[in-house]
């Protein structure tokens, strides 16, 4: 397995649409599983910069895109082969940091932010096309909702897709953006404006995710029935393991490396079943 560590503003940086497929499964994360983890590695981060400890680079998690055609003129769409939970959260948080520096009159910032979240294409006629990360279809209308609100007060005002919806994309943004708040404390001091330095470039340069493989190793079991795996340039090997702590995954080890050896593009193997 081969893979490439990216930054957030090498993720982000180039004007196109990462997009997830109708089929895969909708925005599922949560605040105690996932977004504190998150907003804990960022922070960590953050602090070592802020006492000028060394910082190393804080690998978050996988991704893995499959670029499509598109026509002369439209914008680059990749699809997310995995890792949508990841990118769709991030982009709630940078803008929920791009909101937060707008309200503190930090525009330099708030613009800077804003570059990691918002494609410009003037000569686009599909207004969804400044995204750059598109969740699958049952979250877009709240996604679109959080991204153009501008506000916690503007996103606190979305209306429920429906009785049982969790609201989880709307409330994400809105963990990020007190987590953030709190973190920066009051507006105008120097210690804010050196903590403000820090998060953006903690956010921009530290955290990293990960892609390109020749072997995607998962625990997703439905990951055969949601992508064309049979179009892949890369393999895949699906581990089923009782979870995926430490001792459920060891007893696989030498398994996973057999079959590491021996995946070609486009083939599934199963270790464990």
């Amino acid at each position: 397995m081969r893979v490439d560590k990216l930054n957030l503003e090498r993720v982000f940086e180039r004007t196109e649409r990462l997009e997830a497929p109708l089929c895969q499964r909708p925005y599922v994360w949560e605040q105690e599983r996932n977004w504190e983890p998150l907003w804990a590695s960022i922070q960590m981060v953050a602090e070592r910069r802020l006492e000028n400890k060394p910082v190393h680079p804080h690998f978050l998690g996988t991704v893995v895109l499959d670029q499509l055609k598109t026509g002369l003129g439209k914008i680059h769409v990749r699809h997310i082969i995995d890792g949508q939970q990841r990118l769709t959260t991030l982009q709630l948080a940078l803008a929920a940091s791009r909101d937060l520096c707008s309200r503190l009159n930090e525009g330099r910032y708030a613009k800077a932010f804003e570059k990691l979240t918002i494609n410009e294409v003037p000569l686009s006629d599909n207004p969804d096309d400044v995204f750059k990360v598109w969740p699958t279809n049952a979250d877009r209308e709240d996604f679109r909702a959080v991204l153009k609100a501008g506000s916690p007060a503007a996103v606190r005002k979305i209306e429920h897709a429906g009785s049982d919806d969790e609201w989880l994309i709307p409330n994400a943004y809105l963990y990020f953006h007190d987590r953030i708040g709190e973190w920066l404390g009051p507006a105008g001091t120097a210690e804010f404006r050196s903590r403000l330095d820090v998060l953006y470039i903690t956010m921009r340069d530290d955290i990293h995710l990960g892609g390109h493989y020749d072997v995607l190793i998962t625990m997703d079991r439905g990951i055969e029935f949601q992508q064309p795996i049979s179009t892949f340039p890369f393999g895949v090997i699906i581990a089923h393991a009782a979870s995926n702590r430490l001792q459920h995954l060891r007893p696989l080890v030498p398994a996973i490396l057999a079959a590491i050896a021996s995946t070609t593009p486009g083939q599934i193997q199963r270790v464990g079943a």
